[in-house]
């Protein structure tokens, strides 16, 4: 019977395959294209390079599910075949190591980060609180003078507000922040986000919401955070679910002043996340 793979790495020095990505653009894949995508559309061809890989003596195969996250899939239009494609790279790994190698997973980086707001963040701003089509759901596009305070209130230090950067050139994505506010009686973190259109469609919001929550947590200072987007704004509802807040109910609210906007009042309890 082969050792378990902790008792293997104890006992000798294991070889790894190499990178997946290059054998399949020997193989004419080119990079505009998704290769993880391939577990579902070409099975034959990623085993195949599993094969070669165990042939020349490889102790352990990875999975070719290096980029098959939201992120990078959404980017190829492929976000709704995540776990289809990250469950066939792990069938197609086993079929071929069977008995004679280990299968690792594979996760790539999301590329997706948020840092703190700065001086030079005002343009992100612009492009998306001062947008009519972007504040379709928050009566309409906040003035030069509106937005400049704003900025300024955000780039104090301890604000809560971040950039979102994607990528390894650190693109300019979007914001995404929470602040402090009363909420029926409580003292609660209030959430909100945007992301620039060129960049919309692939998870970044999710993504970058999931890591403004535990920024949240590690400040320390309620224990629920909510968000109140309009009923009708889809896209910010789903992102609420898909981050793990829960709906509790719907609120008449006024936004901006003399606008009436009816709003779906979702919490994330943030000590319930850690446990």
């Amino acid at each position: 019977m082969r050792p378990t793979f902790l008792d293997a790495i104890a006992a000798r020095v294991l070889v790894c395959d190499g990178a997946m990505g290059t054998m399949l653009y020997a193989r004419g894949v080119f990079v505009n294209r998704s290769f993880d995508a391939l577990n579902l559309t070409s099975p034959d061809l990623v085993s195949e390079v599993h094969r070669e890989y165990v042939r020349a003596g490889a102790d352990v195969i990875e999975t070719n599910t290096f980029g098959a996250n939201r992120i990078k899939l959404g980017s190829f239009g492929l976000a709704d075949k995540l776990h289809d494609i990250n469950l066939a790279g792990a069938r197609i790994a086993r079929q071929v190591a069977r008995d004679g190698a280990y299968v690792a997973g594979a996760i790539g980086p999301l590329s997706v980060r948020i840092e703190p707001w700065a001086d030079a963040d005002l343009p992100i701003l612009e492009q998306t609180l001062g947008d009519p089509a972007m504040t379709e759901h928050l009566g309409g596009p906040e003035s030069p003078e509106q937005i400049a305070r704003r900025h300024a209130g955000y780039a104090e230090p301890g604000s809560g507000q971040f950039r979102i950067v994607v990528g390894r050139e650190r693109a300019p994505a979007g914001w995404v922040g929470y602040w402090d506010r009363e909420w029926r009686g409580e003292q609660v973190y209030e959430i909100g986000w945007s992301v620039i259109p060129s960049f919309q469609g692939r998870g970044i919001a999710t993504t970058a919401t999931a890591q403004a929550l535990a920024a949240a947590r590690a400040a320390g200072g309620h224990r629920f955070v909510h968000a109140f987007p309009s009923v009708a704004n889809g896209a910010s509802n789903a992102i609420c679910r898909k981050a793990g807040f829960t709906l509790v109910g719907e609120y008449d609210f006024e936004y901006p002043p003399g606008n009436a906007l009816r709003c779906n009042d979702w919490r994330f309890d943030l000590q319930a996340d850690a446990r």
